[in-house]
C-alpha cells in the first residue's frame, strides 16, 4: 500500500501570522477611543453606529501599523538581541517562516480597510468638522512612523509621533464621532495620555537602543544617549501628574485628575525601575517595559473610567 505524501500543516503560517497581528496592542486602541466618545455629552446616549465605524478605522489603521512595522523594521529588529514582549517587534519574520512581503501586503490591505471606512463615515454620518482630516493624518503618520520616505521613529520623532496619534488623534476620533463639534475641555483632557504614550514610547525605546543602533535606526533613545534619554523619560513621567492642577484649574474636571492620579504608584515603579539601571545589562529589559505598558495601561483605563462615571452621573 503507497503512503500518501506528508501534507504541509498551515497551522503554523496562521499562528506566525497572528502572532505578527500584536493584537494585543488593540485593546489599548479601544480604551482610548472610547475615553474620546466618553468625552462627549453633546448628543447625551451614544450613537452606535457613528461609534462602531470610527473604532473600525482605529482599529485596522492599528493593524496596518503593526504589520508596516514588523516588515519596515525587519532589519533592526533582526539586530536585536534584548527584545521584549512589548519592543523590538514580533520577531515573526526573522523565523522565516512567512515572507516579509506577506507583513507589507497586509498593512497596505488594512490601510485600504481604513480609507474605505472613512469614505463611508463621510457618506453616512454626521460627525464633528474635519473628521476625514483627522483619520487621514493619523492614517499617514501610522504609516509613516516606521515606513519610507520620512520612516518618523527612526529619525528621532517616535515618541512625538505615537504621542499625536495614539494619545490624541484616537481619543479626538472618539469625542469628533460623537459630538456635533470640537471643545477646548476635551482636548485638554487629553494631556496627560498624550504625555504617558510619549513617556511609553521612550521606555520601550531602551530595549532596542543597542540594536536599533547597530543597524543605523536613530531612535530618540539612540539619538539622546541611554543617560539623557533616562533623564527626558523621568520628566515626561512626572508631567503627566504635574499638569493635572493645571487642568483641574482649567475646569476639566477633578474626576479626570483624581482618576489618573491615582495610578502614581506605578509611575514611581518606572521611574525607580529607569533610575535603578539593571535594565543596561539587557537582563532586566523586560522589567522595563512591562513597568511602562502597565503604567500607561492604568492611566488610559483611569483615564476612560473616570470620564465615563463623571458622564454617568451627569446624565
Amino acid at each position: 500500500m503507497l503512503a500518501r505524501p506528508c501534507e504541509a500543516s498551515p497551522w503554523p503560517t496562521v499562528v506566525a501570522l497572528w502572532r505578527l497581528g500584536r493584537y494585543r496592542f488593540l485593546l489599548g486602541g479601544f480604551v482610548l477611543y472610547g475615553f474620546g466618545a466618553a468625552l462627549s455629552r453633546a448628543r447625551g446616549p451614544i450613537d452606535w453606529s457613528a461609534y462602531l465605524l470610527g473604532q473600525g478605522v482605529i482599529t485596522v489603521t492599528q493593524l496596518m501599523t503593526h504589520y508596516g512595522n514588523d516588515y519596515f523594521d525587519r532589519s533592526s529588529d533582526r539586530a536585536n538581541l534584548t527584545r521584549t514582549e512589548w519592543s523590538g517587534g514580533s520577531g515573526v519574520l526573522q523565523e522565516g517562516v512567512l515572507h516579509p512581503r506577506v507583513a507589507r501586503d497586509i498593512a497596505l490591505g488594512f490601510g485600504a480597510a481604513a480609507l474605505l471606512l472613512v469614505a463611508v463615515i463621510g457618506a453616512t454620518q454626521r460627525v464633528a468638522p474635519g473628521m476625514t482630516l483627522l483619520f487621514g493624518i493619523a492614517l499617514v503618520l501610522s504609516w509613516e512612523y516606521s515606513a519610507p520616505p520620512f520612516r518618523l521613529h527612526a529619525h528621532g520623532l517616535g515618541p512625538v509621533t505615537a504621542a499625536v496619534v495614539v494619545g490624541g488623534l484616537t481619543p479626538l476620533a472618539g469625542y469628533g464621532m460623537q459630538a456635533p463639534s470640537w471643545s477646548w475641555t476635551a482636548v485638554l483632557s487629553l494631556a496627560p495620555v498624550l504625555l504617558a504614550q510619549f513617556a511609553l514610547i521612550l521606555v520601550l525605546d531602551f530595549p532596542d537602543a543597542e540594536g536599533d543602533a547597530c543597524a543605523g535606526k536613530r531612535t530618540l533613545v539612540v539619538l539622546l544617549g541611554r543617560e539623557r534619554a533616562v533623564e527626558l523619560t523621568v520628566v515626561a513621567v512626572l508631567a503627566v501628574y504635574g499638569v493635572l492642577p493645571v487642568l483641574v484649574a482649567a475646569g476639566v474636571g477633578g474626576d479626570l485628575a483624581y482618576g489618573v492620579g491615582a495610578t502614581l504608584p506605578l509611575a514611581a515603579w518606572v521611574v525607580w525601575t529607569l533610575l535603578r539601571g539593571r535594565w543596561r545589562s539587557g537582563g532586566s529589559a523586560a522589567d522595563l517595559a512591562w513597568s511602562g505598558v502597565l503604567w500607561f495601561a492604568a492611566v488610559s483605563a483611569e483615564s476612560l473610567l473616570a470620564t465615563a462615571m463623571n458622564r454617568i452621573g451627569r446624565s
